[in-house]
């Protein structure tokens, strides 16, 4: 998983279950993390974790079924991880 250092994964549903292992997989791979999900408390705790371990992680509560809520996790990307180009 070399490759995948210091680069940045989008992961919804990170709150719990398979998002959550997921994005400690890939924080311990050295991934910077754009997390969504709609449960924001949960969400919270899990950015909180990984960012004590070092990664950048944007936690944003979204609602992916919103197509609003989704260009507003893209563009918090954009400015903060400045994980979007073009």
């Amino acid at each position: 998983m070399g490759r995948l250092a210091d680069k940045v994964a989008v992961i919804t549903g990170a709150a719990g279950g398979l998002g959550r292992a997921l994005a400690l997989e890939l924080a311990h791979a050295g991934m910077d993390l754009a997390l969504a999900d709609i449960a924001e408390g949960a969400l919270e705790r899990v950015a909180s974790e990984l960012r004590a371990s070092g990664r950048r992680v944007l936690a944003v509560p979204t609602d992916v079924s919103d197509p609003r809520a989704l260009e507003a996790l893209l563009a918090r990307m954009s400015e903060q991880l400045h994980a979007i180009n073009g």
